[in-house]
């Protein structure tokens, strides 16, 4: 994969704890670059990420992170 997209949707789960794509781990353990839409512990989680980027929920945002990591994917952080 050039890249994992991990989207969330603004939810809790039941015991009021925010959800984390578990996909994160895999992608940061097969070095992919990782573009996280959303909020909560995996923003968190991607924009540690040696090539990880998170964005809020917004359309523009998401674009421009995918334009950079098109236009230089060693460097989309």
């Amino acid at each position: 994969a050039l890249a994992s997209l991990a989207t969330i949707a603004p939810a809790r789960s039941a015991h009021g704890y925010p959800f984390f794509p578990a996909k994160l781990h895999a992608a940061a353990l097969c070095g992919t670059p990782i573009v996280h839409v959303g909020d909560g512990p995996g923003a968190a989680f991607a924009a540690q990420a040696p090539l990880g980027v998170a964005v809020p929920y917004d359309a523009s945002a998401l674009a421009d992170a995918l334009r950079t990591l098109a236009a230089a994917p060693a460097s989309a952080a």
